[in-house]
């Protein structure tokens, strides 16, 4: 615990320095001069530096991660980081190089799902090399690409996965769950110290951070399921559920109700319209970004602590499951039908 506090005492006064070079150098700067979705929920001069902050944890203080790993996590932080600074704007070159990217980390790593508890997948499909490829890359897709929406208000996305981490830890010491904890623990870490930046809009992960986060929880969870299959699942599908739904309910949503939009910049995730719901409550414009994020978060909370009692029963996470996409469906539509009612 001591090593530990060290730890975060010096990764939080070298974030700090950081930060302050890249304001007063005005570099890695977000200034949101291009995107309406940022200046929905922020206004703000914020250095984009989270993902410096967790790609350097990743590639220099983690153990046991090969050196060809670091690299793929690194290429992926450095495609994130052309968004950033606006000189890779295409959305269909990003996802196609994330694909490539993602492919050659599952195929050298032989990082598969291998099962979801469907007979008629894993007794056939799942034994296809090519299908346990396209199935693992399309769900790795949904999650980098869902934690990129979530990342629009402050908290949301660094304590989406902060919570994660902490839950995995939680349920590892009341299990007999095989994991070397210590990288998760210095994530844990290394997140706080990004996540009180972040509260007072000093910090922004961006698509960098965004893209690195997500892609090694993603990857670390697969790895997790396999080595401890007696896990369900869709205890694991819990864990990551509410990015991935982001993003699968915001390309449904858009291609079959907005296809008129679909190149402008959405404003309406279920975070954005919390946010706006919260400032119509004339709540101090100070907290209110991060209230939208712990709102949420506080959520997914108590979906986690659901789950934890069940990681082995498939049929009742299936239930938690369903609930919290229900719930989620429920407070989107009667937000958005509020806003309509308050625009008119």
């Amino acid at each position: 615990m001591f090593e530990l506090l060290i730890f975060f005492i010096i990764i939080f006064l070298s974030f700090n320095f950081l930060n302050i070079i890249c304001l007063n150098k005005n570099v890695l700067v977000d200034i949101q001069k291009n995107s309406d979705h940022k200046k929905l929920t922020n206004k703000l001069k914020v250095p984009i530096t989270g993902g410096i902050l967790i790609v350097f944890s990743i590639i220099f203080i983690l153990d046991e991660i090969t050196l060809l790993n670091k690299f793929i996590f690194l290429l992926i932080f450095f495609l994130g980081l052309l968004s950033d600074i606006n000189k890779l704007t295409s959305p269909r070159i990003r996802f196609l190089i994330q694909l490539i990217i993602v492919i050659i980390y599952i195929f050298l790593n032989e990082t598969y799902i291998s099962q979801i508890r469907i007979n008629v997948f894993d007794n056939y499909l799942f034994q296809i090399i090519l299908f346990k490829i396209i199935f693992t890359s399309f769900c790795l897709l949904i999650l980098i690409n869902g934690s990129n929406f979530i990342d629009g208000v402050n908290t949301l996305n660094s304590g989406y996965y902060l919570i994660l981490f902490c839950n995995i830890l939680f349920f590892v010491s009341n299990h007999s769950i095989i994991l070397e904890s210590q990288n998760i623990k210095i994530l844990s870490v290394v997140l706080l110290v990004f996540l009180i930046f972040n509260i007072f809009s000093k910090s922004f992960l961006g698509d960098s951070g965004s893209y690195v986060l997500s892609f090694f929880s993603g990857v670390f969870l697969i790895e997790l399921f396999n080595e401890n299959s007696f896990i369900s699942p869709y205890y694991i599908a819990i864990l990551l559920w509410y990015p991935a739904f982001e993003n699968f309910f915001t390309l449904t949503r858009r291609l079959i109700f907005e296809k008129s939009k679909i190149k402008v910049a959405d404003n309406l995730h279920l975070h954005h319209l919390i946010f706006l719901f919260f400032k119509k409550k004339n709540i101090n414009v100070k907290i209110l970004n991060t209230l939208t994020g712990l709102t949420i978060n506080l959520f997914n909370i108590l979906i986690f602590i659901s789950a934890n009692k069940f990681i082995y029963e498939t049929k009742k996470l299936i239930l938690i499951l369903l609930i919290s996409i229900i719930l989620y469906l429920a407070s989107y539509f009667l937000l958005k039908r509020n806003l309509k009612e308050i625009k008119k």
